[in-house]
């Protein structure tokens, strides 16, 4: 197989377009009305709601604001929880996206829907790209057909990566826009020794977004050294051939300089850069690689192991066996899928081409390519097919099926039912054109791959085991959210201060407590609600963020959420200047409300047909111990003396001083005094089964507890509890470890415990039924990984923190310790429930800490209030106000720190420093003296020279090379 760039093609490209539209027309129609029929929009609940739209909706305000004042765009934004770089959010989502443009085609009002007819032209480009790929494709020196091409384009874009990504994750989408091109590109340059083409798409993949250019960059190189090495090397020199190929990715470097190196710094100062490496896995867990054959033509769940989702049209498969059994005519394919499926099978391949994160598997975009070109194949000489092919696809299609057949009645999966189906279909009209001579053999081939995936994409989302549809918004839904997420109670807030807000954790679901919406949705997008908010949802997160939430150890703190709702703990909500928290009655932790919070403003009460009140009445508190955004303390902290304390005494600490970034940084200053917080004496029992009125409970006097039936409950009693008033209480676990049951262990654990009922019961427990049962689960529901979830239950509040699996691409860490905050009380409570998730073996250190929130932390309030910088204005990508005090001291904030804030005072730049582990700060002298804080994004000036200098030198290349043509041809 070869790649052919004669005029030919051209012409060919028309026809191949209108079937390839067509097609493409009938199986959207299907997939996509699945949502309308029932009752969504295409805009998912989840990264869509909160993420996506909102910031395109964001992006199409901030291109027009640029046209109108293209002089004066911001750099920095309050819109992004705390607040974060502008080109940094746009950059990952919106910038290099030539699809985000076509959003100043809809007005303001129909954003919504333009967000979904976007969708749909998205993936439709990603079919054209294809196509314009495939129509240079040849097989023994003859191009492929229509039917072919039209086949190899079903089976591209109908598939379980894109029926998920496309509309869950839609920049994804342009990845398939851009592998074919690219392959294309390298092979124009490898033959016409031409890289301006390949220069371009280089640029553009660049700019489009820096986590898929680096995935596409390994494919390309992937692509070229196999293709150099296979089919080039005794043609072309290599030293030659590498100086082609490095002129080009240097001018596509130079050009793309603008986005592309403040996007580098946002990625290495943000909390990806913090990751583990493959999530600590050296192998995947036993039931990845059980279900993994099943994903190649599952396409009917987007359950992803490692994001492996495949589920390819039955055709792929065919097209990879005939490949296979072509191994010496089709060499590059043969070496590509040999190579992928190898590659899947560790994590640590998957960590590497994840950005040396987490092990995901969402580089497997390339092989749908392949998939696609391999179906090509098969539907091309599908008449040329002899028995002997035959009886070999004929073999591995049945040992295959026996495969599933085993996977099925291990996993239960009824989505098999259908691939299967059309496996064995596609198999029969393989028969059926070789042994009848069908003329039409490839179209029949085609209407057997488009039913194939149709019914693939209707079971996806339709409500049955999958209902992919479920987790979107119900129409009208996102207009709800933007127009009432606080049921109007936002109309009467402070508009003179700068403060910010929050919602109570686990509280302020938009569904309600049994709604399936995700819970993601309570992270009230400042776009959608206009106030700002404490919590955000974005990949790219600051990482200073990030680490103080690690080390004051915020049970929510996650990669894309470093903030959360903070756990409602007092004094991290005060110091990022929340002054309204919004939560609704008779929901979660309804009643966890920081202290000094206090209700002034609610919905009327719902009520159902029969008069009894329903939850979800949303009420707002209000508080007047918010931190202002700068504020003098005159006395410091040293790092040292910091990271001495625990995590609640850290917190109590920040009122009392402010913390330096070095230990030179706070000479001259006086240090703060220890902040009070009060080690509560406990004992922790455990009753088999829960009764904590039992008169002998068992005495957990260590730290290990062996969990052996789901019933086991433990509690925490605190003898001197009414020694404690007016306190916060805040559970602390540090050297947390966890180690499941295995197999045996576990069947053994639950032949005990029923072995107990059969002392009572007449007939005896059936244990061998229930061995295999728990073999099945433990295999098939993850029981080997080591997630777990531990709550804590203390009067009406109730706290969790997650140790996620590892199959968690985007959240994953290792949870080795956190702090639970139960909630603000008059009075200690006596008795605190835990409950810990799963059978096996759990250690860890136990503390109970009591942090104090009277009169003397009503006291520092006051002193940090009075102490704010005066008449503060916050402008442009900047923040000014006048300090003036009797002593030196430090300015600090709640702005998070980065490099590109640039301090001046008095017209003088100071440096400036990472104050409290996270935030912008400077020292000041005593006296008055103006402070302004300004922000340009870092390495955008350096980056913009780099792009414009190199567009004029290839423009004035360009230029003198069109005048030297010119000049010869009126010469000639």
């Amino acid at each position: 197989m070869s790649i052919s760039f004669d005029k030919q093609t051209k012409s060919r490209i028309k026809k191949i377009l209108f079937y390839y539209t067509l097609f493409f027309i009938c199986t959207v129609i299907a997939y996509y009305g699945v949502f309308f029929i029932t009752g969504h929009m295409l805009i998912r609940s989840t990264d869509a709601a909160t993420q996506h739209l909102p910031l395109l909706q964001s992006f199409r305000s901030s291109v027009l604001d640029f046209f109108k004042h293209p002089l004066s765009a911001d750099q920095w934004s309050w819109k992004f929880g705390l607040g974060a770089d502008v080109l940094s959010i746009y950059a990952y989502y919106n910038i290099g996206d030539i699809f985000s443009y076509l959003i100043l085609l809809f007005p303001a009002a129909k954003v919504a829907v333009g967000y979904q007819v976007i969708l749909g032209i998205r993936l439709y480009c990603a079919g054209l790209a294809f196509c314009y790929f495939a129509a240079h494709l040849t097989w023994k020196n003859r191009p492929f057909g229509v039917a072919s091409i039209t086949a190899g384009s079903l089976v591209y874009l109908f598939n379980s990566y894109l029926e998920y990504a496309s509309l869950a994750q839609p920049m994804f989408t342009t990845a398939f826009i851009l592998f074919p091109l690219l392959v294309l590109e390298i092979e124009r340059t490898l033959q016409t020794r031409t890289y301006r083409r390949l220069t371009f798409v280089f640029t553009w993949m660049l700019i489009n977004n820096f986590y898929f250019a680096y995935m596409l960059g390994i494919g390309a190189i992937v692509f070229l050294v196999l293709r150099y090495w296979l089919y080039y090397r005794k043609q072309r020199p290599i030293l030659a051939t590498i100086w082609q190929f490095a002129k080009a990715t240097l001018i596509s470097l130079l050009l793309s300089a603008v986005v592309l190196l403040p996007e580098i710094y946002d990625v290495l100062h943000s909390t990806r850069s913090e990751s583990s490496f493959a999530n600590g896995l050296k192998v995947y867990p036993l039931y990845y690689y059980l279900l993994l054959p099943s994903k190649l033509i599952e396409g009917t769940t987007n359950n992803q192991l490692y994001w492996t989702s495949l589920g390819f049209a039955a055709i792929a498969f065919f097209g990879f066996a005939y490949v296979l059994l072509n191994y010496k005519q089709l060499k590059l394919l043969t070496i590509s899928i040999v190579g992928s499926l190898v590659a899947l099978l560790f994590p640590a391949v998957a960590a590497v081409l994840n950005g040396m994160m987490s092990p995901s598997n969402r580089w497997t975009f390339v092989l749908y390519l392949i998939g696609a070109v391999a179906a090509m194949l098969l539907v091309h000489n599908v008449r040329a097919l002899d028995s002997q092919t035959l009886r070999r696809l004929t073999l591995i299609t049945s040992g295959y099926t026996v495969v599933l057949v085993v996977l099925f009645f291990i996993q239960n999966a009824d989505e098999l039912f259908v691939p299967i189906i059309f496996l064995w279909g596609t198999l029969f009209i393989l028969y059926w054109v070789n042994f009848h001579q069908v003329v039409h053999g490839r179209r029949l081939l085609v209407g057997t791959v488009l039913a194939n995936v149709i019914l693939n994409c209707v079971y996806f989302a339709a409500p049955f085991n999958n209902n992919f549809a479920a987790s979107f918004l119900p129409i009208g839904g996102y207009e709800a959210l933007t127009t009432d997420f606080y049921k109007g109670l936002t109309t009467d807030l402070d508009q003179k201060s700068f403060y910010r807000s929050s919602t109570i954790s686990d509280n302020y679901l938009l569904g309600g407590p049994s709604s399936s919406t995700p819970q993601n949705l309570a992270i009230a997008n400042p776009i959608y609600t206009g106030i700002k908010s404490i919590n955000s949802f974005y990949s790219l997160q600051n990482k200073y963020i990030g680490q103080l939430m690690q080390e004051l150890q915020n049970r929510q703190t996650l990669g894309n959420i470093p903030v959360g709702q903070a756990d409602d703990r007092t004094i991290l909500t005060n110091l990022l200047g929340t002054k309204y928290i919004f939560g609704k009655t008779n929901n979660p932790n309804s009643s966890k409300i920081p202290y000094g919070f206090s209700a002034t403003a609610q919905t009327p009460l719902y009520t159902d047909l029969y008069g009894n009140q329903l939850p979800g009445q949303v009420v707002r508190y209000d508080s007047a111990n918010n931190f202002p955004l700068v504020y003098w303390q005159g006395k410091v902290v040293t790092p040292k003396t910091y990271h001495q304390l625990n995590a609640t005494a850290k917190e109590a600490q920040l009122t009392t001083g402010v913390v330096m970034p070095s230990t030179k940084s706070a000479q001259g200053l006086p240090r703060a005094k220890k902040a009070p917080v009060a080690d509560v004496p406990y004992s922790l029992y455990t009753t088999i089964p829960t009764d904590p009125q039992s008169d002998d409970p068992g005495n957990i006097t260590g730290q290990a507890i062996v969990k052996q039936n789901t019933d086991e409950q433990y509690y925490i009693t605190i003898p001197d509890y009414k020694k404690y008033k007016n306190m916060e209480v805040h559970l602390e676990l540090t050297d947390i470890k966890f180690e499941p049951l295995t197999r045996s262990e576990t069947i053994q654990a639950n032949n005990d415990y029923h072995a107990q009922e059969n002392l009572t019961n007449t007939i005896p427990f059936n244990t061998l039924n229930d061995e295999i049962k728990g073999t099945r689960n433990y295999i098939t529901k993850m029981k080997s990984d080591h997630n777990f979830t531990l709550t804590a239950t203390a009067k009406k509040n109730t706290v969790a923190v997650r140790q996620l699996p590892t199959s968690d691409t985007s959240f994953y860490y290792p949870l080795t310790k956190t702090t639970l905050n139960l909630g603000y009380f008059t009075t200690m409570p006596n008795k605190i429930m835990l409950n810990l998730s799963r059978i096996g073996r759990y250690n860890f250190k136990l503390k109970v800490y009591a942090e104090p929130l009277g009169k003397t932390y009503q006291k520092h309030v006051q002193t940090i209030q009075k102490n704010q910088l005066s008449h503060l204005k916050v402008g442009r990508d900047t923040v000014t106000g006048i300090s003036n005090h009797s002593q030196a001291g430090v300015l600090t904030s709640s702005i998070p720190y980065s490099d590109g804030w640039t301090t001046y005072i008095d017209g003088h730049k100071v440096p400036t420093l990472r104050t409290n582990r996270a935030f912008v700060g400077v020292k000041v002298p005593q006296g008055k003296h103006k402070v302004r804080f300004v922000y340009h994004t870092p390495w955008l000036k350096l980056g913009t020279w780099i792009s414009l200098g190199t567009t004029l030198v290839l423009l004035s290349w360009g230029l003198i090379r069109w005048g030297f043509w010119i000049f010869r041809r009126r010469n000639a």
